[in-house]
């Protein structure tokens, strides 16, 4: 998923990372993802459901990265389920958050 994540959003030409961003540029973008069984055969789980969050930094308005971000996501078959925006005081920058569903064969019996 952490691949999949980063190449979605190489396009943006910003500093990308999970988790946490130690580098000093801005805007940037962290992510990180939970999972979930999505589907079962024969006592197997055959399908993962994953929720990624995307967090959307920038010293100004963060609205064109992250349309330009969830455009991204939606055309490589993520499904936006959130949304929403604060400023972080201690960075002083703005915050763009979504997450977004996204359901993939598991790999592994």
């Amino acid at each position: 998923m952490n691949n999949l994540v980063k190449s979605t959003l190489s396009p943006l030409n910003v500093p990308i990372a999970k988790l946490r961003y130690l580098g000093g540029e801005s805007p940037y973008i962290v992510f990180s993802y939970w999972e979930v069984p999505y589907a079962h055969a024969d006592d197997v789980e055959i399908e993962t459901e994953y929720t990624i969050q995307i967090d959307v930094f920038t010293k100004g308005n963060p609205e064109t990265l992250a349309d330009n971000a969830r455009e991204l996501m939606k055309n490589a078959g993520f499904m936006k389920v959130f949304e929403n925006e604060d400023y972080v005081e201690d960075l002083q920058l703005y915050r763009k958050i979504m997450r977004f569903n996204y359901q993939a064969k598991t790999t592994q019996n």
